[in-house]
């Protein structure tokens, strides 16, 4: 009893040690808070002298996952798709066709080189059309191996970091070379910038929220089934937090989206304290080929698209920020083309990958399981 406590403690309070070292230790803030707490939770697992119980980690995580989902989903402005500039949502949906298409090419490809082929093919389409919470709500509705969730962060972070370093610095002028460039005073200002911070006030309200729909979630899962279902939990919870978001009241709720990131470092933490090195070697090249392949021929498909459809490059990076990102690294990509005010819209625009992302995620599953087997 003694260990579980200390367990958790570890479990919620190294989220919260980490944000408050973002400002006098800058790495955290450029590594990112979701890696660091991927490393810090390894770490923990493979310690000799710390026996992790997997039991209360797996506990921990589902209702972690469910209730971050509407939260992160609360401040999602759908309206701002009314004056948004047309062909950044083109070549937004360019950029999820080409992820789902080259999905199912390397599950096919590496079904037999990798057991999990057709869940690591479903949570890699979830993670790069909405994030990293895709992977981690997909992953728990298939059933996906701790190992899975670890090793696809660790291929995330290999190829990600190689290709935000590309979008922030050439990308832009190589784009430009087959892409029309359009001034940037002539794109849409959405609003204002979303606040990952948390507030006493909203943050409650916001979890209550949270938990509300987590519960009829799960009253819709006994109803259905007459037991817990984790496809239609996450199904149900994606779906209440969108109506939710239609509200004002909940639009504007402060610390609803910094909470929801906090929760996400929560589940960073246990899922990696799951994770077995030795395992990892084994497998680990495997995925980190499977990602690659799915990043790269992605966006070459992206282009592609782009390409014919005359989209201008500004639409085009910030449609695969979007994707491939989430809304973290929104910002930093806008700000580096320079266009900030497309901001508000790509961080909009993540958070309906973010849904699509369940939704398409846990119906490709079922695909590309009748595929392989």
């Amino acid at each position: 009893m003694f260990m579980a406590v200390v367990l958790i403690a570890i479990y919620f309070g190294l989220p919260v040690l980490f944000l408050a070292l973002r400002k006098p230790i800058p790495l955290i803030e450029k590594v990112g808070v979701v890696t660091v707490s991927y490393i810090a939770g390894i770490i923990l697992g493979n310690l000799p002298f710390i026996e992790i119980d997997q039991g209360l980690a797996k506990e921990l995580i589902g209702p972690v996952v469910a209730l971050s989902i509407p939260l992160l989903l609360f401040n999602t402005n759908l309206k701002t798709f009314k004056t948004a500039a047309p062909s950044i949502i083109k070549s937004f949906v360019c950029a999820i066709l080409a992820v789902g298409f080259t999905s199912v090419i390397a599950t096919l490809y590496f079904a037999p080189k990798l057991d999990e082929a057709w869940k690591v093919g479903a949570m890699v389409f979830g993670v790069y059309t909405g994030g990293t919470m895709n992977m981690s709500s997909i992953g728990i509705a298939i059933d996906a191996s701790d190992e899975s969730f670890v090793l696809l962060n660790a291929a995330d972070m290999i190829w990600g970091g190689l290709l935000l370093l590309f979008l922030l610095t050439i990308a832009k002028p190589l784009y430009a070379k087959f892409l029309p460039v359009i001034d940037s005073d002539n794109h849409v200002d959405t609003g204002e910038v979303m606040d990952d911070r948390m507030y006493l006030k909203g943050s409650s309200i916001s979890f209550l929220l949270s938990a509300i729909i987590v519960g009829i979630g799960m009253a819709l899962s006994f109803g259905i089934l007459n037991k817990v279902s984790e496809i239609i939990i996450y199904l149900a919870v994606t779906a209440l937090g969108i109506w939710a978001s239609t509200s004002t009241y909940v639009q504007n709720l402060k610390g609803s989206f910094g909470l929801g990131n906090y929760l996400l470092y929560v589940f960073c933490v246990a899922v990696g304290s799951l994770a077995n090195i030795q395992n990892m070697i084994v497998t680990g090249p495997v995925i980190i080929a499977f990602v690659g392949s799915v990043v790269f021929i992605s966006i070459g498909l992206h282009l592609i698209m782009a390409w014919l459809l005359k989209i201008d490059v500004d639409s085009v990076m910030i449609a695969s920020t979007a994707g491939l990102y989430g809304p973290p690294f929104i910002a930093p990509v806008a700000k580096a083309i320079g266009s900030p005010q497309l901001i508000p819209l790509g961080i909009t625009l993540s958070l309906v990958g973010f849904a699509i992302g369940n939704y398409g995620g846990i119906a490709l599953a079922q695909l590309l399981k009748y595929l392989i087997e």
